[in-house]
């Protein structure tokens, strides 16, 4: 299974789309393994499940997405687990062992830097309480 976690520096992004960099994993037998880093190409509508799925991501981890985004992805046959915070390298290894929970964290409010002025911020829609579906 191969995952992509929406980063910002060694952090998973508070909002899928306008991270930094997506860190590509594969996870087999409960391990983290061929960790690599694909630069954000920009936030087009539409364009970054395309280009998840040309790399043959499975999963995409982040701090919170757009319902747009979530309905492209699982068009695309991408699942998605959002609320996640901390360190990529956590989320990594909590996603192998099967220990990652999606929390709320889509996002309901639209244009870019709605949650600060850096456009990395999180916003309302990111933050909920605990719950959701465990992680594969």
């Amino acid at each position: 299974m191969k995952i992509a976690v929406a980063a910002d520096g060694q952090q998973v992004s508070t909002h899928f789309g306008h991270c930094e960099a997506y860190v590509i994993a594969d996870i087999s037998g409960g391990r983290v393994a061929d960790v690599r880093t694909l630069p954000n190409p920009g936030h087009e509508a539409g364009a970054l499940p395309v280009l998840l799925r040309s790399h043959h991501v499975d999963t995409v981890i982040a701090g919170g997405m757009g319902a747009r985004a979530a309905g492209l992805f699982a068009a695309y046959g991408i699942g998605t687990i959002t609320g996640v915070t901390g360190s990529v390298q956590d989320a990594l290894a909590r996603f192998a062992a099967g220990d990652l929970e999606s929390q709320p964290g889509l996002c309901d409010q639209s244009g870019r830097g709605h949650g600060s002025a850096s456009g990395r911020g999180a916003c309302s829609g990111h933050a909920g309480a605990r719950g959701g579906k465990k992680g594969r």
